[in-house]
């Protein structure tokens, strides 16, 4: 009777709150405006391999869950090598409180299972030995490929000097990003916080360490300066932390949904603007139904050139959209084009000397950027 009545109103409730929270990471500016395009679909990729696990740390605690656990890291670490934060974070929750885990013998299965899931690396040399128009490092030498996963192109991003003004610069442009997501909704995430940790401290204590892992953390660790570009690549590196933000609003709804059926008004209206709130914000901001700017942008400059002539890029911008006229559209087949990474084109400059050059390239880029 009643207890069955109020369990199934428990479960409705729980429902509406994860809903809540799901909606809320999907309408935040960020993660909404990588649903939007080509590369961003590496970054929501990633954050559905994390909540995956997370899922697989919450759900049970059989066995299996440890070995899928480990398989879905492997195809993380295949995905994007961010992934490793939150693995590392999960291998320290579990060891501390699944005592299976310190068995040997399991893991050396969850091992094996990674390195299972790390196996679609092996589709690089494939793919790249075929030729394709757009091949990224052309992975097929063991070499290139290590290079390649390792992302030694980047270069070093931490080699700058640390000092308490740029940490200042740092935390307040992560800051300002963080309530960009969510704006006011940020009071429910804090409410959420405060009764999670009442209901569960181990489950609190674990995704704020993912929040602050995946945010205050990468900015220490990658020590960059918050130049806007360099905050809109940092934001794609924490979603894992705005993600942790939404979950906690996700606990604060369930909480008011809990009160007295008086008050019940209270619950459905903070769950109701936890997602109308993101939605309104970031609408205009991630409409992108009028913007042909990048069409126009590379019709201009494909235009450009007189018949048969040599074009030489540098840029992902420029790079991105002339491949896609050249390859997909067959725009202007008499030019001949070339980038001076390789990667969309034929190369600039000889292989070998960017190869030598590359990160000191790279570092007086970023210092570059740095002062602007």
């Amino acid at each position: 009777g009643s207890e069955a009545e109020g369990n199934e109103r428990g479960d409705v409730f729980a429902a509406l709150a994860a809903a809540c929270s799901a909606l809320c990471f999907a309408f935040s500016e960020h993660f909404w405006s990588q649903c939007l395009n080509a590369k961003g679909g590496l970054y929501t990729l990633n954050i559905l391999i994390a909540a995956m696990m997370l899922w697989l740390i919450v759900r049970n605690k059989s066995m299996s869950r440890l070995y899928a656990l480990a398989f879905v890291f492997g195809l993380g670490l295949a995905n994007h090598h961010t992934i490793a934060g939150l693995g590392a974070v999960l291998a320290v929750y579990i060891f501390l409180t699944d005592k299976n885990s310190r068995d040997a013998a399991v893991l050396g299965k969850m091992l094996c299972l990674t390195a299972l899931g790390c196996l679609l690396y092996l589709y690089l040399p494939l793919r790249a030995s075929q030729g394709p128009p757009l091949n990224v490092g052309n992975t097929v030498t063991l070499d290139r490929m290590l290079t390649h996963i390792n992302r030694s192109y980047y270069g070093s991003l931490a080699a700058y000097p640390r000092s308490a003004e740029l940490f200042a610069k740092q935390m307040s442009a992560y800051g300002l990003s963080l309530f960009k997501q969510f704006g006011p909704v940020l009071l429910l995430s804090l409410f959420g916080f405060w009764h999670l940790a009442k209901r569960s401290w181990k489950y609190c204590v674990l995704i704020s360490v993912i929040f602050l892992v995946y945010g205050a953390g990468l900015y220490v660790l990658l020590n960059v300066y918050p130049s806007p570009i360099f905050v809109y690549l940092m934001n794609n590196f924490s979603l894992p932390s705005f993600m942790a933000a939404a979950l906690w609003a996700g606990f604060g709804a369930a909480k008011l949904l809990e009160l007295p059926k008086k008050y019940s008004l209270t619950g459905f209206a903070a769950l109701g603007l936890a997602v109308i709130i993101p939605l309104a914000a970031n609408f205009k901001a991630n409409d992108q139904s009028w913007n042909y700017s990048s069409e126009e942008y590379g019709m201009n400059i494909i235009n450009t050139p007189e018949r048969n002539s040599i074009l030489l890029l540098s840029g992902d911008t420029e790079q991105a959209v002339m491949s896609y006229l050249k390859y997909a559209e067959n725009v202007r087949p008499d030019l001949d084009i070339y980038d001076n990474y390789g990667w969309y084109f034929k190369r600039i400059v000889p292989e070998k000397y960017w190869a030598d050059n590359t990160n000191e390239m790279k570092r007086q880029i970023i210092l570059a950027q740095m002062q602007t």
